[in-house]
C-alpha cells in the first residue's frame, strides 16, 4: 500500500486515500503492527483521507526497504518482498492493488506509469498462479501526466478467483 499511496519524510510516513474504509483498514493495521498511534485527517479541500505515522524508527525502516523517494517512475518492488514466501508477496500485492487497482466488468486491474513495476507485478501474479495481461499506452489525454501508462488486467475467471483466494480483492 505504501508503494502506491505513501510517502516518507525524516520522521513521518504519510498515506493518501480516497476511500474512508481503506484508510480505516490501514490505520488499524499500522497501529497493530507497529504499536503506535496513527493520525487520521480528512482533507476536505482535496477530498482525500490522510494517515500520518510519526516515528523516526518506522520511517527509517520504510526508507531502508523502499529505496527511492521519487517512487512514480524509479521505484521497484523491494527484493525482500520478491524473495518472501507467497503469503507475504500476496499481502504486498493486495496492498498495492488497494492503492492503484480497480475492479470492473469481471476484471481486476491496475494502471501506473512505472513499466518495471508492472512487469514485476505480472511475474509476481504468475508466481501465485494468476494469469494477467499487460498493456502500454500513451497518456496524452490526461491533464495530470503525459508519461506512458501501463495497465495490468486479470480477466481469466480462474485467475480472478485466485486473486480473491490470495486476498487481493
Amino acid at each position: 500500500y505504501y508503494l502506491g499511496d505513501g510517502s516518507y519524510e525524516v520522521e513521518r510516513i504519510t498515506f493518501f486515500e480516497q476511500r474512508k474504509e481503506v484508510a480505516d483498514f490501514y490505520k488499524k493495521l499500522i497501529e497493530k503492527v507497529f504499536d503506535i498511534d496513527v493520525k487520521y485527517t480528512f482533507r476536505e479541500s482535496k477530498n482525500y483521507h490522510q494517515l500520518r505515522v510519526y516515528s523516526r524508527i518506522v520511517t527509517q525502516l520504510f526508507k531502508k526497504i523502499f529505496l527511492e523517494d521519487k517512487k512514480t517512475l524509479e521505484e521497484k518492488i523491494p527484493s525482500i518482498i520478491l524473495k518472501s514466501p507467497d503469503r507475504v508477496l500476496a499481502s504486498f500485492l493486495a496492498g498495492f492493488f488497494d492503492a492503484e487497482g480497480y475492479i470492473s466488468n469481471q476484471r481486476v486491474g491496475l494502471g501506473i506509469n512505472n513499466k518495471y513495476i508492472t512487469r514485476q507485478i505480472q511475474f509476481s501474479l504468475l508466481r501465485l498462479g494468476i494469469v494477467s495481461s499487460l498493456w502500454e499506452y500513451d497518456n496524452k489525454r490526461s491533464p495530470y501526466s503525459k508519461n506512458r501508462r501501463f495497465s495490468i488486467s486479470v480477466g481469466d475467471k480462474d485467475s480472478v478467483i485466485a486473486t480473491t483466494k490470495n486476498g487481493m480483492t
